[in-house]
């Protein structure tokens, strides 16, 4: 079973019509009550079917109107029956958290234009560049995909919400939330696998075997600040790689590659003690540039280095599927193009 037709198949596990209605800039969710849930309290459909946090719950708890069964006003603690309709207020239409310290700049103009591959009240998906950053640290402030998307939604001032995200060098599909209910729906979903992505990435060499996973725990250099490595006293990383390729002629390997846990520049570091380092990877893959020494020489790291001239990292985040918030529809995107 692919991982679409398993969240399919967790969906349809709800088993109740769903629908989300646009009133006056208010959204609302109705849901017609399952059998398989009679006499849950609203409190328990919440949690249990919709998989809301209870932090969540408490926000739809002290909104106006908040929880409706019937056309009638109900406290969290009213127990639903089969056939009974359920509207909860979400967040409305635009509702950003503006309240926030966060400050953005104007988006850099050397960046790329934003690419939006889906958009929603909710959620906006990206696709990210190569050398772009996802969100600001020391020395990126203004050239990040975060301030082209806090300007896209008029956001001087205000909170958005990276879920996931893909290190400087890899390109490929990004997620934000546009709120805080999202942006908690989704963490919920990331943590429980129903966030999923899939990653493509030419390899050097020819893997002989049709898939293998590498388990082994990552940590950072102690030596070098930005780049990994795998040591047995380091966090815990699973990556999972399929063949999809095999490119004789020019010595490389396309592999689709899925990830546990998540941690940084995990696919690069142990496609490297693989012994098949990411083609283009100036970190850790040290022969793809015909080099003499290790790419880890000191004068990688210096001041003015052309890394936008280099060859990009062949890496890209190609294929994402999850749960909608609210009605938890399967939903997925992929880039289609033919990557080389």
């Amino acid at each position: 079973m692919d991982w679409f037709t398993f969240l399919e198949e967790k969906q349809r596990r709800i088993g109740s019509m769903k629908e989300i209605e646009v009133r006056d800039g208010m959204r609302f969710a109705h849901y017609t009550i399952d059998a398989a849930y009679e006499d849950y309290t609203i409190h328990r459909y919440l949690r249990e079917v919709l998989h809301l946090s209870e932090r969540i719950v408490r926000r739809i708890k002290y909104r106006r109107d908040g929880s409706v069964l019937d056309g009638q006003y109900v406290y969290m603690n009213e127990r639903v029956h089969a056939g009974q309709t359920l509207t909860i207020r979400l967040s409305d239409v635009g509702e950003y958290d503006t309240n926030s310290e966060s400050v953005w700049e104007a988006p850099a103009a050397l960046l790329p234009p934003l690419e939006i591959l889906y958009e929603d009240c909710d959620l906006i998906f990206l696709r990210k560049k190569d050398h772009v950053v996802c969100h600001p640290s020391p020395g990126h402030y203004a050239d990040t995909l975060a301030n082209q998307v806090a300007w896209h939604l008029g956001l001087a001032r205000g909170k958005i919400f990276p879920i996931g995200r893909l290190d400087r060098d890899t390109s490929g599909i990004v997620l934000f939330a546009k709120n805080s209910d999202a942006a908690g729906i989704l963490t919920v979903e990331r943590m429980e696998g129903d966030y999923h992505k899939v990653y493509r990435a030419w390899v050097d060499g020819i893997v002989e075997e049709d898939s293998f996973t590498v388990d082994k725990p990552i940590r950072q250099r102690p030596d070098v600040l930005m780049v990994r490595e795998v040591h047995m006293d380091g966090q815990e990383a699973t990556t999972h790689a399929t063949v999809v390729e095999r490119d004789y002629e020019r010595n490389r390997t396309l592999l689709h590659v899925t990830i546990e846990h998540g941690r940084t520049h995990q696919i690069r570091v142990h496609m490297a003690y693989a012994g098949h380092p990411i083609c283009g990877d100036v970190l850790y893959n040290p022969k793809c540039f015909g080099w003499e020494e290790h790419p880890l020489h000191k004068d990688l790291f210096k001041e003015g280095n052309p890394i936008s001239d280099w060859e990009p990292l062949k890496l890209e985040a190609f294929r994402t599927s999850w749960l909608s918030p609210y009605l938890r529809e399967p939903q997925k995107l992929e880039l289609q193009e033919e990557y080389k």
